[in-house]
């Protein structure tokens, strides 16, 4: 929002314990203001736009804690029908400056931070990835021979049903996983949905 429309909450709220209220019942986790289904998962979703949490905590906690009886599935349909991407905003430590050391490798690991976006909305996350481009010599660096060929094939041919790029690859679905949670966990991608599709 502008800034003209931003106010201290002191302005709107008396003491910070009805701030605190007030944020509580706004992100749903306050008793009875639980979201349900679909719609609930994606007003979720819109209120944590650009908030990056460990990839295993959205569906483990910040999910379940908004949305009564949370189904994953819905999160999946959200994504698949294009209406919710998700990626990384934060760099990867692996791509700061070594001290006196040479570049470190990406470990793909659940606890990479991730966020998801509106894709109606997504031209802020264009613009976060635009100020943060990798040259490719700290690309090749960090990240594993078969993430560089993951990523290329995607660049060059779009998304692609995980068995099959695997095959094109010539890839284990082990290798591939590994591939591509590394390319998570370092920025360079966001899947289509939280399970196999890429």
């Amino acid at each position: 929002p502008p800034r003209s429309t931003l106010f201290p909450y002191t302005t709107l709220f008396r003491s910070p314990a009805q701030y605190m209220d007030w944020l509580l019942r706004w992100q749903h986790l306050a008793p009875q203001t639980q979201l349900t289904g679909e719609e609930g998962v994606l007003d979720a979703l819109r209120k944590l736009e650009g908030f990056e949490a460990p990839a295993i905590e959205w569906e483990r906690t910040l999910l379940p804690q908004r949305v009564a009886n949370y189904d994953p599935r819905a999160l999946d349909t959200l994504c698949m029908a294009g209406v919710v991407g998700w990626g990384r905003i934060s760099p990867h430590p692996a791509f700061l400056s070594p001290e006196g050391g040479a570049p470190r490798r990406v470990i793909p690991t659940s606890m990479a931070p991730i966020t998801f976006f509106l894709r109606e909305d997504a031209h802020w996350m264009d613009g976060c990835l635009r100020t943060r481009e990798l040259p490719e010599a700290a690309l090749a660096a960090c990240l594993s021979p078969l993430a560089l060929r993951v990523r290329a094939s995607l660049e060059q041919a779009g998304a692609a049903f995980a068995a099959d790029l695997a095959r094109q690859l010539g890839a284990t679905t082990l290798e591939l996983h590994n591939a591509l949670w590394e390319l998570v966990a370092a920025g360079q991608i966001g899947r289509a949905s939280c399970r196999e599709r890429v």
